[in-house]
């Protein structure tokens, strides 16, 4: 259906709003127009009114359904709340999902569906016109088409020859893209409690969601163009040795920028509250976003992400407590216990490994922690009865135990070295960063 531009504005919408939303609803590259020099109302104004695509499938549309309902009531059927739609045998010689495209009023972007436009104008016996129309139409499906294919035989081809890279570049855009979504979550934060309560009380409607950054949408993109396959399966799906090899590669690739975090927080306790902070935040906005995308009520969409954020920064915290109680122990061990403990090498080595392995442990379990918990959010907060309280925890376990394979590292070799000097969390930011320099040096010399 035609978009009420006049509606949005009296409603107090701004062209840069409107703009945003007939972009992503038409797919088209606003960050290029801008470049170009258009304005904001130029753009609305293309996209909302000289839309020649659009006009031609509902043209074509209409023909092929004369003497049927109208396109405005078929759209209106097809979008109920109770999501239920027509008999597919009413929508002949088009697709049920080919004909909800048109009806919805959603430009056609998919060059596939070139295809289900061809088929309604056959039906229709459209003339000459439309058939110019028509054809101008595939032409625009198809040049995008090419261009499409050869974007992406590019990154499947980048993604054969060095999938570890690409898994790097995935990791790196995906969470660029979820920190970039962190100013809508806080804005909508503070209009949720602050603005919109005052707002109800004068009979007004809440604000709308703030409008996402387009940096945050091409990470998003740029992170699932980049991906492996390898790096998509699940572990019920690895075949033999390599395949688990190439996985577990690929996954510390991923995750290296949080490997490398997650460390140094652990070695530099004064970094911790800014760490936990950047990781919940930016996996509340993550998934704020992605409940935005399903259609959940920006508030339930807003619980779900807080209640998502705060799994993330209890599992992320488990490990540190791990971290800090070995050397805890031996610094509150009697001098002549410490003594002895350090003199009997069994013994020492005993916990030189325990402390390790107790480290990897606890980053694998807190990361199953912080699932489980993100999927009882999804199913009780967001109402997705889909999913189940262990989806995707074992996988989950998997990476956070290749990500605390560093920090396990760390663990053994100050526990072996008993450095208890980095506990002391009166130290400088400068003579914290000193010692963890030193382990690590020391560690690889």
């Amino acid at each position: 259906m035609a978009f009420d531009l006049k509606g949005a504005r009296e409603e107090g919408y701004t062209d840069e709003q409107i703009a945003e939303h007939l972009a992503s609803m038409h797919r088209f590259n606003l960050a290029g127009a801008k470049e170009e020099g258009y304005a904001d109302a130029d753009i609305v104004n293309y996209l909302a009114d000289k839309s020649t695509t659009l006009a031609a499938v509902k043209r074509i549309a209409s023909d092929t359904f004369a003497g049927e309902p109208s396109i405005a009531d078929k759209a209106e059927a097809y979008s109920s709340e109770s999501q239920e739609r027509a008999a597919p045998g009413n929508l002949a010689p088009l697709s049920e999902a080919g004909y909800n495209k048109i009806a919805s009023g959603a430009v056609v972007a998919e060059p596939e569906d070139a295809g289900i436009i061809s088929r309604a104008a056959a039906v229709a016996g459209a003339d000459e016109s439309k058939q110019a129309e028509l054809q101008a139409v595939e032409d625009t499906f198809s040049r995008a088409e090419a261009e499409k294919k050869q974007e992406q035989e590019q990154y499947s081809q980048f993604k054969r020859e060095n999938p570890n890279l690409a898994a790097f570049a995935s990791g790196t855009r995906s969470l660029a893209s979820s920190m970039a979504d962190i100013p809508q979550l806080s804005n909508d934060l503070i209009k949720q409690v602050a603005i919109d309560p005052f707002r109800h009380l004068f009979g007004q409607e809440s604000l709308p969601p703030t409008a996402r950054f387009q940096i945050a949408k091409d990470f998003e993109q740029a992170g699932k163009d980049y991906m492996p396959e390898i790096a998509k399966k699940s572990l019920s799906e690895l075949n033999g040795a390599k395949e688990v090899g190439s996985w577990i590669a690929a996954q510390a690739a991923m995750q290296s920028p949080q490997i490398v975090a997650s460390t140094g927080a652990a070695l530099i306790p004064k970094l911790r509250a800014a760490y936990l902070g950047i990781m919940g935040l930016s996996s509340g906005a993550s998934n704020y976003q992605q409940n935005l995308e399903k259609g959940v009520n920006q508030n339930t969409a807003m619980s779900g992400a807080l209640t998502n954020a705060a799994f993330e920064v209890i599992g992320e915290s488990l490990p540190f407590g791990v971290f800090d109680s070995v050397g805890k122990y031996i610094k509150n061990l009697p001098l002549p216990q410490r003594n002895a403990l350090i003199a009997d090498a069994l013994k020492k080595t005993m916990l030189v490994v325990g402390a390790g392995v107790a480290q990897q442990a606890a980053e694998g379990i807190g990361e199953g922690v912080t699932q489980i918990g993100q999927n009882l959010s999804e199913r009780y907060v967001i109402g997705d009865k889909s999913v189940g309280a262990m989806d995707r925890v074992p996988e989950a376990v998997a990476i956070g135990t290749i990500m605390g394979t560093p920090t396990a590292i760390a663990q053994s070799y100050r526990t072996a070295k008993n450095p208890t000097d980095i506990l002391d969390k009166s130290k400088s930011v400068d003579e914290s960063i000193n010692i963890a320099t030193d382990i690590i040096d020391e560690s690889l010399n």
